[in-house]
């Protein structure tokens, strides 16, 4: 089986995979932007919770993704407002994490 895309969905689907077939998890070089930072996405809330169901939170931590605890959000909103996705019971949000690599 070949899985494009080493995201959290692409290694969630390699790891449930893996114990029955070959899997080939492929994921695109990601470029470094200015002064060597890499590139930046975010992991949903639920997303962590099912790499933690998984068992591959940790992992993933390991690798160097690194998790930020709070973020300002101006989307749909009047002001600005500071809220935790980590720890909202809603799970409505995510984190910004360091794509530096995700396999499964």
């Amino acid at each position: 089986m070949i899985i494009v895309g080493a995201g959290p969905a692409g290694s969630a689907l390699a790891r449930r995979l893996r114990p029955g077939c070959r899997v080939l998890l492929l994921e695109r070089p990601q470029a470094e932007a200015a002064g060597g930072a890499t590139h930046r996405r975010v992991l949903a809330g639920r997303g962590a919770r099912a790499l933690r169901r998984l068992g591959m939170y940790d992992r993933f931590l390991a690798q160097g993704h690194v998790e930020r605890g709070a973020l300002v959000s101006q989307w749909d909103l009047d002001t600005p407002t500071w809220f935790d996705p980590v720890r909202d019971p809603h799970e409505t949000d995510g984190t910004w994490i360091a794509r530096v690599s995700m396999q499964a």
